[in-house]
């Protein structure tokens, strides 16, 4: 999800879940693929063929592309999930916003990568919760010099400005804030090491 307008009077937030739909392109032509070439002679290359092109097809008609409007005048909170087949809306005002969470988790690809996947959740005073994806960023080397929390953070906290409540963070530790908090134990034992009993 990215911020793609910022006034001081409106806000609007864009996630168009491109991924899963090129996902469900791909499935689908690697399902109408393996069930051409392998014909009808072939009933379980031809089963495998249909079950791919069924889940990418399930793919392309339900991935949701999500828009948020803040609107500072009204102070309300519109949220619009648009797919193929339907298109749902919901909105709260500003004051029924308890907080917001930034939530995080550490994920790996079908390459072993990790990568650190975000939501920011929408918490209600009367005690719903809305989620939304809120990107991933890959991780890396790089982590041990810049948090790569550190960018989501900034996001999540310039909407939370925006609409004037809290915001709580449920991450998981980076490679430098682990590598970090390793050197405070280690300083703090050395010198409880080094005082007199």
């Amino acid at each position: 999800m990215k911020i793609i307008t910022d006034d001081p009077a409106k806000m609007v937030l864009k996630y168009h879940n491109i991924t899963n739909f090129a996902g469900g392109i791909i499935f689908s032509a690697f399902g109408i693929g393996i069930a051409f070439f392998s014909g009808p002679a072939n009933l379980a290359a031809l089963a495998i063929g249909v079950v791919f092109g069924l889940v990418g097809v399930y793919l392309i008609l339900t991935t949701k592309s999500i828009t948020v409007t803040l609107d500072k005048e009204q102070r309300k909170c519109s949220l619009s999930f648009q797919s193929i087949l339907k298109k749902e809306s919901k909105e709260f005002g500003f004051d029924e916003i308890k907080e917001l969470i930034l939530k995080s988790y550490i994920g790996h690809s079908s390459r072993g990568k990790q990568y650190y996947q975000y939501s920011l959740i929408f918490a209600l005073k009367n005690g719903e919760e809305t989620s939304l994806e809120f990107g991933r960023v890959s991780a890396g080397i790089m982590d041990v010099l810049s948090s790569p929390n550190e960018k989501k953070r900034k996001e999540a906290k310039q909407i939370s400005d925006f609409i004037g409540v809290g915001l709580k963070e449920v991450l998981p530790p980076t490679a430098s804030e682990a590598l970090s908090a390793i050197k405070e134990g280690i300083a703090e034992g050395i010198s409880r090491s080094q005082k007199p009993l």
